[in-house]
């Protein structure tokens, strides 16, 4: 019963950090862009440039996007 008993205080050790984490996020989205800025060099005028900017979801619920704005 003491090897159980260590066995379960261990795992609890181990996963306090990951109940900690889905705790802080409180079931929220969070948007994470790796590259959140680009710089269009070598373009010429008139004809359309593209860039693909990857958006992840670290946090717990669903991410929307719903409108997008550029400068």
């Amino acid at each position: 019963m003491i090897y159980l008993s260590r066995a379960i205080i261990g795992l609890l050790l181990i996963m306090s950090p990951v109940w900690a984490w889905a705790a802080d996020t409180g079931g929220k989205p969070r948007a994470v862009f790796p590259e959140p800025r680009y710089e269009f060099t070598g373009a010429v005028e008139g004809l359309p440039v593209t860039h693909d900017f990857i958006v992840q979801n670290k946090g717990t619920a669903e991410l929307r996007i719903n409108n997008i704005l550029t400068s």
